[in-house]
């Protein structure tokens, strides 16, 4: 089985068409399944496009025209049917750190949330943003912010 891009690679993405040849360098022999959605536009009602590597642990969300805004890395059993992100994330992070680790490798963030209950997920950890020149990278952890649930590395032009 190929192995996932890392940290770096997805951040040379953000905002290139899923089409460039860069990109398909980047993500050559690597398999995805296609799908859209409503939920993840910067505007409502806007249709996110989503390539999934779910064997790999991540997906990528572009726009009508196929310019990836949105890259997001999961821990196990964070999304059904997909397996735990195993590539290099910021910082020399894993997805076992947990809030701490994560606050002493890249600082203060720029945004945070406390933990909250979501009545159909149930309890859902905090989570931390940090807002760099070229991108946002979203953390969300998992309950008492034990480890790292998922990061999304977001285009500037797509922080909410």
């Amino acid at each position: 089985m190929p192995s996932a891009p890392g940290f770096e690679t997805f951040r040379g993405l953000l905002d290139r068409s899923i089409r460039d040849e860069t990109v398909k360098r980047a993500l050559a022999g690597l398999d995805f399944t296609r799908f859209r959605d409503s939920y993840a536009g910067a505007d409502a009602g806007e249709v996110t496009t989503y390539y999934a590597a779910a064997l790999l642990g991540f997906e990528l969300g572009c726009t009508a025209s196929d310019v990836i805004k949105l890259v997001s890395l999961y821990a196990a059993d964070v999304k059904a049917g997909f397996s735990p992100y195993r590539g290099a994330l910021l910082g020399g992070l894993t997805l076992a750190d947990g809030a701490d680790a994560v606050l002493g490798a890249l600082g203060p963030p720029a945004k945070w949330g406390g933990e909250q209950l979501v009545p159909t997920i149930g309890k859902v950890g905090p989570w931390s943003r940090w807002d760099l020149p070229d991108l946002s990278v979203h953390v969300q952890f998992r309950p008492r912010g034990r480890a790292i649930a998922a990061v999304t590395l977001l285009a500037p032009d797509r922080v909410p």
